[in-house]
């Protein structure tokens, strides 16, 4: 017979995979530039989920110039042109489609910029 404490911790055990699996497409990789416009001409911009935690955590960080950003991650994607307006209401970010990331919805990257057109903040954002 199971103890309450085998059953709690069977309880955390679930609800932390839950919680690691939910987040796992996001991490992972480590960004490369030639990489990240490799696998958007393979896959149309998909499967680029695993490079966000280190675009966001290493390589984009406050301040950063407009031209730097896109020299590295190159154009933003068109669709998601006025995202920022509509989600942040900031009207100086650029949106790059990473993928769906292990689900149904469209996952991208936005970067905000000030009116230096310097980084102000890199966002998540899932559709």
């Amino acid at each position: 017979m199971m103890s309450l404490a085998h059953l709690i911790i069977i309880i955390l055990l679930f609800f932390a995979g839950v919680f690691l699996l939910s987040y796992a497409p996001y991490y992972g990789l480590k960004f490369d530039p030639d990489e990240w416009q490799r696998r958007e001409k393979l896959f149309g911009d998909e499967e680029r989920c695993g490079m966000y935690a280190d675009l966001k955590y290493r390589i984009l960080v406050t301040g950063m110039p407009k031209k730097e950003v896109f020299k590295l991650l190159g154009t933003p994607t068109s669709e998601f042109k006025d995202l920022g307006k509509r989600v942040y209401n900031h009207p100086n970010t650029s949106s790059y489609y990473i993928g769906s990331c292990g689900s149904w919805d469209s996952n991208t990257i936005d970067i905000l910029f000030d009116n230096n057109d310097r980084l102000l903040r890199v966002e998540h954002y899932q559709n």
